[in-house]
Formats: C-alpha cells, structure tokens, sequence
C-alpha cells in the first residue's frame, strides 16, 4: 500500500519520513473504512428496528476494564498516616 502513499507524499526527502507518513495514511483509509461499514450496517439494521449496541467510537478505541486493589489503597493510605473508616 505505500504506491498510495507515493504520488500524494509531500515532505522531507527522507526513507523514515515517508514510511511514516505512508502508515498514518494506511491508519487513516482503515478507521474511514472502519466507519463506512458501521454507517452500512447500521443503515441495513434501521428499516428493521434494530440498531447496534456500540458507539462507533467505543468500537475503535475500546476501554479497558480497570480493576482497583482496594487492599492496596488502604495500605497506602495507612502508610500516610491518614485514617481509614
């Protein structure tokens, strides 16, 4: 895919300069095809009622689940010398 990347590159004439500008144009045509595919699924599920579940941005960058060690947090909290209740 960098023969893409090759006619519209306009920078430093540099081999790192142009790979790099090659890969943020490959991201770019996959989170705008990424985009077109949940506009079509969503626009085939509308005439039934259904839609889908997740936003479009939730599905690109997803959270992750984070997990506190509450035994940890008062450990710490002991070691300041704050009380804990």
């Amino acid at each position: 895919m960098t023969w893409l990347a090759l006619g519209e590159y306009r920078g430093p004439h540099s081999s790192h300069a142009f790979l790099m500008y090659a890969v943020e144009r490959f991201r770019d045509r996959q989170h705008l095809e990424a985009f077109r595919s949940y506009v079509a699924d969503s626009l085939r599920l509308a005439p039934q009622g259904g839609y889908i579940q997740q936003r479009y941005s939730e599905i690109i960058n997803p959270r992750e689940a984070r997990k506190i060690d509450v035994e940890a947090v008062i450990d710490g909290l002991a070691e300041a010398g704050l009380e804990v209740i």
